[in-house]
């Protein structure tokens, strides 16, 4: 796997692969993209706001209050850390899961979540939202 050089603002951005890293799944290299991904956000915090940002490690607003969305290696890296974790844990979790699943099929919200519709208006969006929020659907691990 090759480093990444950016330029964000102006100044440079590298990273670098696992040590002795060499061809990688897309879930492998999660924690290589995570750490870029959080780079380039605190460059643009740095660089956009005099506001302190609420967003930390621990904070859980956004797993209580929207849909988050994930990429399918994103989704596989979940779904191995699931299945590594200890009963009965494994189980609530699974369980959690599929009653957020049936929750959304029975609001009839799952396709606009599993599909992409190119026909999607901005009203229609915020009308898909306010729908989610309230289900009050929280993070499965939470």
């Amino acid at each position: 796997m090759a480093s990444l050089e950016l330029r964000i603002f102006g100044q440079p951005l590298r990273v670098e692969p696992p040590e002795g890293a060499g061809r990688l799944r897309f879930d492998e290299a999660l924690g290589f993209l995570y750490e870029l991904d959080d780079r380039i956000i605190a460059l643009a915090v740095e660089h956009t706001t005099d506001e302190e940002v609420s967003c930390r490690k621990g904070c859980s607003a956004c797993c209580r209050a929207q849909p988050v969305p994930v990429t399918p290696p994103e989704a596989y890296a979940l779904a191995m850390l699931v299945e590594a974790m200890p009963e009965p844990r494994r189980s609530q979790v699974r369980a959690r899961f599929e009653d957020r699943a049936r929750r959304l099929r029975e609001a009839g919200l799952d396709g606009h979540f599993l599909d992409r519709d190119p026909e999607l208006t901005p009203q229609r969006a915020r009308e898909i939202a306010a729908e989610y929020f309230g289900l009050g659907l929280v993070c499965p691990f939470l």
